[in-house]
């Protein structure tokens, strides 16, 4: 029964980090077919026809910023369960930086303190 029980936790265990490593290899080779187009909702993010949830059961935002360098990076920062941070970070591209202002307003306003 022991061995069994043993087998059926590795077995979902190694099945998560499959579905996570499957989803960072089709993300990669996105990247590297050039720009894409990033669909920013209340709730979650679409990069390349992969969609990154921002709140969950459990997942939970906890910042959104723009960094101040050049060039601008919208970072999102969120809590994985009771694990380690997470940070999503986008390109801005030159000439939207008022619009991704405009998104960390939103989500300040109406995500975090809503």
């Amino acid at each position: 029964m022991g061995l069994f029980m043993g087998g059926f936790v590795l077995f979902f265990t190694a099945g998560a980090y499959l579905v996570r490593y499957l989803e960072a290899v089709r993300r990669y080779k996105a990247r590297l077919k050039g720009p894409c187009t990033v669909r920013i909702t209340p709730v979650g993010i679409y990069e390349s026809d992969t969609y990154i949830p921002l709140v969950s059961r459990e997942r939970k935002l906890l910042w959104v910023s723009v960094s101040q360098q050049n060039p601008k990076i919208l970072c999102f920062s969120l809590m994985l369960g009771r694990g380690p941070r997470k940070q999503i970070r986008i390109l801005v591209p030159h000439g939207y930086e008022a619009e991704a202002n405009s998104v960390v307003d939103l989500f300040r306003r109406e995500v975090l303190h809503g």
